[in-house]
Formats: C-alpha cells, structure tokens, sequence
C-alpha cells in the first residue's frame, strides 16, 4: 500500500503490471456517470462527443453570462416566456403548466425510484444526473418534442428553419418549466438557456451530441457546487 492510499501495485506473470488506486476508484466511481457518457460516446460517436464537449464550455459560458446580466440589468430570456404566460389567457398558462407536469412525469418517476427503491443505492449522484437524466430528458425534450414539433410543423407548411427555431424554443421553455415552472426563479432561467444550449447541439450534432452536452454540463454544476461547498 503507497502512501496516501494511492494503491496497490502487482505483478501477476503473465499480464504485466496492474496498477489499483484507492484514490482513483473513488474519483471514477464519484464521477461514473460522466465518465460512461464520454467512454461510450467517444467510442461509437466520437466527433459529436467532441463537439458535445465544446458545448457544454459555450452553455456554461452563456449561463453565467446570462446571470451576470440579469443580476446587474435585470434582463433574461425568461422574461419574453414570463410576459407571454402574463397576458395569455388563462386556458393556455394552464395549459403550459399541466404540459411541463405531465412532460417532466418520466423524470421526476425515475428519480423517486432511485431515492426511495433500495435496489437502486448504487445509482449515485453522479449516474442519476450525467447519464440517466441526459438520456432520459433528450430523449423526451429533444428527439420526442423539439424534433416531432419540427416535423409536424414542417408538415403544416412553415419553413424548415422557422420550424426548427419554434420547436427548439417550445422545447427548450417547457424543459426549464419542468424544472421549476416558475419563469422569475432562478433555477427556471439557468435551465431555461441550458436547454436552449441542448436544443443547438441537437440541431448541429443530434442525439449523441446533446447528450454528451447535458451530460457534461450537469458535470459542470456538480463541480461548481463543489467548489463552493
């Protein structure tokens, strides 16, 4: 055993040299989310793992940006969703609050599952919210929403980019309102342009890159809040 708990090192004779860190093991296993997303992604789609990667830089870039902004300017995205939900009539804000509860249903269930099922305690933070919500929620915001709004809207005649513009940003406010469904909150508004953020990768890169985008940018905020303890 080397110092620190760095590991073991052994010899088996045929093989070579094995080398198991401690500390390693708990990095990986406290991270296995992201590292499984980036692993698998970088090996069958190992371009748009890349460009996922970029993404999540220029989506938190955008995010702490937005922030800053709305701290200082009180200016935000969310305010053109906040208005419109103000002066619409009642049918379609509740509309738009029962689509992001029945929407963010799948989401909220798997969660339940992995907090309250005992069968599911070695899912750890980090698989819960770098691979399963990623996959989980592109697959219902992205591919199921934003692509199947575009097709039926392209199917009603509306441009192929005015199309993809309107289901990017119908998909990307009701991925935040599934979050929080209040537009003021804070946690609304970083969700709202992550998942704006999600909605360009998955419009540049498809699936695989808006995967590896949320992925690695729910890495991002575990890290932050680390770092701030």
């Amino acid at each position: 055993m080397w110092p620190n708990g760095l590991g073991l090192m052994i010899y088996n004779g045929v093989n070579g040299l094995i080398y198991y860190s401690s500390m390693a093991a708990r990095v990986f296993v406290s991270n296995a989310g992201f590292v499984a997303t980036i692993a698998v992604g970088g090996y069958f789609f190992p371009e748009e793992t890349v460009a996922g990667m970029a993404g999540a830089v220029a989506i938190r870039g955008a995010t702490w940006l937005t922030k800053a902004v709305d701290d200082r300017c009180r200016v935000h995205v969310a305010d053109v969703i906040d208005k419109f939900l103000d002066v619409a009539p009642r049918s379609v804000t509740m509309g738009y609050l029962n689509a992001t509860r029945v929407i963010g249903g799948p989401q909220r269930s798997v969660s339940t599952s992995i907090a309250t099922n005992p069968q599911l305690t070695w899912v750890n933070e980090s698989l819960a919210t770098e691979l399963v919500s990623p996959l989980l929620e592109e697959s219902i915001f992205r591919v199921g929403l934003q692509e199947g709004l575009a097709l039926g809207l392209i199917a009603a005649g509306i441009p192929r980019s005015a199309a993809s513009f309107l289901s990017g940003a119908i998909a990307a406010s009701l991925f935040a309102g599934a979050h929080n469904v209040d537009p003021r909150s804070r946690q609304y508004r970083d969700t709202l342009v992550s998942g704006i953020g999600f909605g360009i990768m998955m419009y540049l890169h498809g699936l695989p890159g808006a995967v590896v985008a949320h992925s690695a940018n729910n890495a991002g905020v575990r890290l932050e809040r680390f770092l701030r303890g």
